[in-house]
């Protein structure tokens, strides 16, 4: 969860919402499995956000997901949409679109790197991180290595089996995950995306406004795979939850979906319905307990409302 700028979430609460962030499976506190061994699968990851907002109490919510997030958030916008008000979806692509651009050239190459990793060596995964970080930075900005830096210690330092990560590489899509498809999303969306990601180019983004009802583009101009510091007033001010107050007064709840870096390295994680795969957690057929969702994450961060 620690990828979610505490800005940005920081902004979001400033506005009156509720902002809850959280660790998905093999990642952070939460759940994890042995490495190669996830039993689950993307579609229980979707089932997570949905837990999390039912451990909370929340009927609906604006969900806000990033990159592998935000095939998380459409997928449980599909699933359960009247549990979801509005999407934010920022970097990512849309579930179910063919056709669309590959990652540069430059990025294949680095990720053909990764394959060639040794996953247990925790320097190792850190270097590939600081590379992988530096390559998803887009060109509107000053990459900042040392702020990066400081992001990936925590976020090994935090994780409670950080190699479990890998799992994100082999997931299955779930039981139904190949019949959805965005078009098929009720709820309003918002894109967000720079015009300089090299892991998903901004046709992507584009996509979402052929393919979705009610869908619209903001464009973040040289902007990468990255939610910058310099870029977050930006992207909270057009954000649906701050520009569609009626929805907002009536569920005040803005949950955020995680975005997982390492899930972000890999045109592996692409699945055949269009987006990358995903984790999930565990229970009975492979998914959590509602309530244990959040059990199973006692470090959730979440930040009350403030009145101006």
């Amino acid at each position: 969860m620690l990828w979610w700028p505490e800005r940005f979430c920081e902004e979001l609460a400033n506005r009156g919402h509720y902002v809850i962030r959280y660790d998905q499976r093999d990642t952070g506190l939460s759940t994890h499995y042995p490495p190669g061994e996830p039993g689950y699968s993307f579609g229980d990851l979707s089932e997570d956000a949905i837990a999390v907002l039912d451990g909370y109490g929340i009927g609906a919510a604006h969900l806000v997901g990033m990159s592998m997030g935000g095939f998380v958030a459409q997928e449980a916008a599909l699933r359960h949409p009247r549990r979801v008000l509005t999407l934010t979806l920022i970097s990512t692509s849309p579930i179910g679109i063919d056709g669309l651009p590959s990652s540069t050239k430059a990025y294949k190459e680095h990720s053909a790197a990764a394959e060639r990793i040794d996953w247990s060596d925790v320097g190792a995964i850190a270097d590939l991180m600081h590379r992988d970080s530096a390559m998803l930075a887009g060109t509107r900005h000053p990459h900042d290595a040392e702020a990066a830096s400081i992001l990936i210690a925590r976020d090994i330092g935090r994780a409670t089996s950080f190699i479990s990560a890998t799992n994100h590489f082999v997931l299955s899509s779930g039981d139904k995950g190949a019949t959805l498809h965005a078009s098929d999303i009720e709820a309003p969306v918002l894109a967000i995306h720079g015009t300089a990601d090299p892991l998903f180019p901004i046709e992507h983004a584009e996509a979402f406004t052929q393919a979705v009802p009610n869908a619209r583009l903001h464009r973040i101009a040289g902007g990468g795979h990255e939610i910058h510091d310099r870029d977050i007033d930006e992207m909270v001010r057009v954000m649906p939850i701050t520009l569609r107050p009626g929805l907002t007064a009536k569920r005040p709840n803005a949950p955020c979906m995680p975005a997982l870096r390492p899930a972000c390295m890999h045109e592996l994680l692409r699945r055949s319905s269009g987006g990358p795969a995903a984790s999930s957690r565990a229970g009975r057929n492979g998914r959590c307990s509602r309530s244990g969702y959040v059990r199973d994450n006692p470090d959730a961060r979440v930040l009350p409302p403030r009145n101006r």
